[in-house]
């Protein structure tokens, strides 16, 4: 029996080539999922974070970079939790009055992604396929004045044509965070991710479907807008690098660390 083969050029043929559906603030096509990226393909870190946030500098600041900005990430789960996400209140503190996981696996498996624009947490971007699979994954949200669009492993998931409306929220994290109701997380409060993930990347640029698909590869460190990179290649300890000419390094809620 022959090995499975990585369908990241299919999905890609798929998108480009599908129709769009549904009304004008959200679009949807079908992409390819669920086969792990060859090691080719991957960031070099040997190592990942499990069951741990990190909180980045103060620079990076999620709502700051409106209206333009691209999160990333590599992730796997055979759960659920938010990738990245934006409170009003610091982490395990009282129920914030504003919130926003930017990216997050729901309790039912589906890859779901936002910046908040007002018209409430209902229209969140969602990917059809369930990725609760243990394999790796590629994320990314990107952003502009004129809408989001949501990537899995390269391909897009779907997009909304509204802005991103900005909540005052000053806590960012990364793997973990707070999202309360939104759809997928009904009654989850606070939490970490439940499962593995590295390779955070944070762009004050809308990175273009292109771009998006050649950062799931790899991510070039002196690139336009780039402003914070954590391969995680420390493999220990409580502090995240930044790959980033930024320097805006990111404390761990705690050193676990896996190798992938």
């Amino acid at each position: 029996m022959s090995k499975p083969r990585y369908l990241f050029g299919c999905a890609l043929l798929l998108a480009a080539s599908a129709t769009w559906a549904g009304s004008t603030a959200y679009r949807f096509r079908v992409p390819v999922y669920g086969v792990p990226a060859p090691a080719a393909l991957r960031a070099p870190s040997a190592y990942a974070i499990t069951s741990a946030y990190a909180t980045p500098r103060a620079a990076v600041n999620f709502e700051g970079l409106y209206p333009n900005e691209t999160l990333e990430i590599w992730f796997k789960t055979r759960s659920y939790g938010a990738l990245f996400s934006a409170t009003n209140t610091p982490f395990d503190g009282e129920g914030p009055t504003s919130w926003d996981p930017y990216i997050y696996v729901g309790t039912d498996g589906l890859l779901r992604g936002e910046a908040w624009f007002g018209g409430g947490a209902a229209g969140a971007i969602t990917c059809p396929s369930k990725i609760n699979d243990g394999f790796w994954h590629f994320a990314a949200l990107s952003i502009s004045g004129s809408g989001q669009t949501l990537y899995l492993d390269g391909a897009i998931c779907g997009s909304l044509t509204q802005a991103p409306t900005a909540q005052g929220s000053g806590y960012d994290y990364i793997g973990g965070g707070f999202p309360y109701n939104w759809p997928g997380m009904v009654g989850v409060g606070w939490g970490v991710f439940q499962g593995d993930w590295y390779g955070a990347t944070v762009w004050s640029v809308t990175r273009s479907d292109r771009q998006v698909a050649a950062d799931s590869r790899g991510i070039d460190s002196a690139a336009l807008g780039l402003v914070a990179y954590y391969p995680t290649n420390e493999g220990g300890g409580s502090i995240l690098k930044d790959a980033s000419p930024n320097e805006n390094t990111a404390i761990l809620s705690a050193p676990n660390w896996v190798t992938r």
